[in-house]
């Protein structure tokens, strides 16, 4: 099998101190990123759910099926542009 990769006679190497908060390489999940996660989640399902209603609602009033479609994607394109522009 070849030599042990540690002898029972070496003492275990010491481990490096932790890095500094905001260092690279440091811990970059924590809570905030948790919560983002959980809310981009919520998100996603109010716009799964909010399609589909557009789409049952447009369907029973007869409407154009390309406005059906594209109507909650432009909605969420602009809601997100409008996001992106208040943020800078």
């Amino acid at each position: 099998h070849g030599p042990p990769l540690c002898s029972p006679n070496t003492p275990p190497s010491p481990t490096p101190p932790p890095p500094a908060p905001g260092a690279p390489g440091g811990p970059r999940r924590g809570p905030p990123s948790a919560s983002r996660v959980a809310l981009g989640a919520v998100v996603g399902i109010g716009v799964y759910l909010a399609d589909q209603i557009v789409a049952s609602a447009g369907m029973l009033l007869d409407l154009s099926p390309p406005l059906i479609a594209l109507g909650p994607s432009v909605i969420l394109l602009v809601v997100a542009l409008a996001a992106l522009g208040k943020a800078q």
